[in-house]
């Protein structure tokens, strides 16, 4: 096969190895010494060192999904919806986009939560959200404690945590203590292995905040893991006839446009009932050298993340790798 004048034995990939490296400083070192061709979803802290790697070509982007806090609203006081919006009221969005990526210079968003921030069709910008909803973004301590003592609990409570093990996530769940101590809510934290600590949210096996990373690009999938009752990505314990019955109508909706006006509305209002409480929006990267031909930083096909099916179009420029290889 001829391609650019250059004659090549089988252009595109037809085998692809993917080496276990469970130490990010060794992946890091590999793809910056050309010995992987390709890096997927590089964490935003490791941008900066290969960025100045000569040579390597990034895409970064919102990477459609977040880290937030699952209630259990069955349990007390966290039934209450007037206590689950004074929390979120008390949560410094904006302070744990800062704490994820200290000493980056990044656009975090601040409303990423229940869709996806960059598809207009799913998501309801900031400015468009109804008063009530919007001004829970507004991180007031003391207008949070106020809505606490109108609520019943003009002391606070001490709520349960369930938590990650991990360093990443501990320092998420001291910065939440933090902000909530400033009203009078102090956190009892269990810490457990990420496996371990994913089961107990799977099983709703917690009291009332599990740590949870929530998936926000499939706007379908998004509502369900938030709001619909029994759904086994919806570790909120929420039982909402509303929610479910919406869903029921979008599921057999086959076009497009009412859809996805349907799922717009269901987002707001599953924002609004606060059965989660968002922290940090997660931003990725994927990094290639550009011996990599056809590519052009596409993330996935579909729902599918799965960056074998997107670099199964692709082709490698085997003279300009060699060529590379020799001067990295």
């Amino acid at each position: 096969t001829t391609i650019d004048g250059v004659e090549y034995d089988i252009p595109f990939i037809d085998k692809m190895i993917k080496p276990i490296m469970p130490d990010e400083a060794t992946r890091l070192a590999a793809l910056r010494t050309a010995n992987l061709d390709f890096h997927y979803e590089v964490d935003a802290a490791a941008w900066d060192i290969l960025d100045k790697t000569k040579g390597i070509v990034p895409n970064k982007f919102d990477a459609g999904m977040g880290y937030r806090w699952a209630l259990n609203v069955q349990n007390e006081p966290l039934d209450n919806i007037a206590v689950r919006r004074a929390l979120f009221r008390a949560t410094n969005i904006d302070g744990f986009g800062k704490m994820v990526y200290a000493g980056l210079d990044l656009d975090v968003p601040l409303h990423w939560f229940p869709m996806y921030s960059k598809d207009p069709s799913a998501t309801t910008p900031m400015n468009e959200l109804p008063a009530d909803i919007k001004e829970l973004y507004d991180y007031n301590p003391e207008a949070a404690k106020k809505m606490l003592a109108d609520a019943g609990y003009p002391n606070g409570f001490t709520l349960e945590v369930n938590t990650d093990s991990s360093a990443a996530v501990q320092a998420m769940t001291s910065l939440l203590a933090d902000q909530w101590s400033e009203i009078g809510v102090e956190l009892d934290i269990e810490s457990y292995a990420s496996a371990d600590q994913h089961v107990y949210g799977f099983e709703r096996n917690y009291t009332h905040l599990c740590y949870d990373d929530i998936e926000t690009a499939n706007a379908i999938l998004t509502v369900r893991q938030a709001g619909e009752t029994g759904h086994f990505l919806n570790i909120t314990t929420s039982e909402d006839a509303y929610v479910d019955a919406e869903m029921k109508k979008i599921m057999g909706e086959i076009d497009d446009g009412k859809r996805n006006a349907m799922l717009k509305d269901l987002g707001v209002y599953v924002l609004g009932q606060v059965y989660s409480v968002p922290m940090s929006a997660k931003l990725m990267a994927n990094y290639w050298w550009p011996w990599i031909q056809n590519y052009y930083g596409e993330v996935s096909i579909g729902d599918v993340a799965d960056f074998e099916m997107v670099l199964s179009m692709a082709w490698i420029d085997q003279i300009g790798r060699a060529s590379c290889r020799e001067r990295v």
